[in-house]
Order: C-alpha cells, then sequence, then structure tokens
C-alpha cells in the first residue's frame, strides 16, 4: 500500500484512548519501540489492518533556521505482523 501525503486523506478511525504512560503497553506485554515515546493510542480492532495508513503529527522546535513546524510520520501495519498478533 503506498502511504500519500500530497492530498487531504479522509480519517477513518480515531483513536479510543491516548496516553502518554507506556504502562498499557507492558499490560498487553508489548516492548516500548523507542526511548521518546511521545503518545500511546489504542484504535478499534477494524482500524488494525494492512490498507489502513496511520499519522502521527508532533510540534517541534528546528531551530533558528525553520523554528516550530509540524513534524509527521506516517506508517502502515505490515500484513505479515498481524499474522502473529493475539
Amino acid at each position: 500500500m503506498a502511504v500519500c501525503c500530497r492530498e487531504p486523506q479522509p480519517t477513518l478511525f480515531h483513536p479510543l484512548w491516548l496516553s502518554r504512560d507506556t504502562s498499557p503497553l507492558q499490560r498487553f506485554g508489548a516492548p516500548v519501540p523507542v526511548d521518546r515515546l511521545a503518545w500511546v493510542a489504542a484504535y478499534p480492532l477494524e482500524a488494525l489492518r494492512a490498507d489502513v495508513a496511520f499519522v502521527a503529527y508532533q510540534r517541534a522546535n528546528l531551530g533558528l533556521l525553520a523554528g516550530w513546524t509540524t513534524v509527521e510520520s506516517r506508517g502502515a501495519i505490515a500484513p505479515e505482523d498481524l499474522e502473529h498478533w493475539r
């Protein structure tokens, strides 16, 4: 699946909840993926499929030249990852 950012994309699913605490990951037996984790989000099961792109936005200060801006990260769930989920 191509993840595109040239056109606005529809919001198909909203998170059920958001947390800055990583304990929900531990409760489900998942490792914390990075040291500087910003948010943990829970989505409905129907959102967890290979054809849905996820987008995370974060405000960041990129210094004197760029100043404050929005940094966007996009990703999707790989079909092979879905095979191993409980």
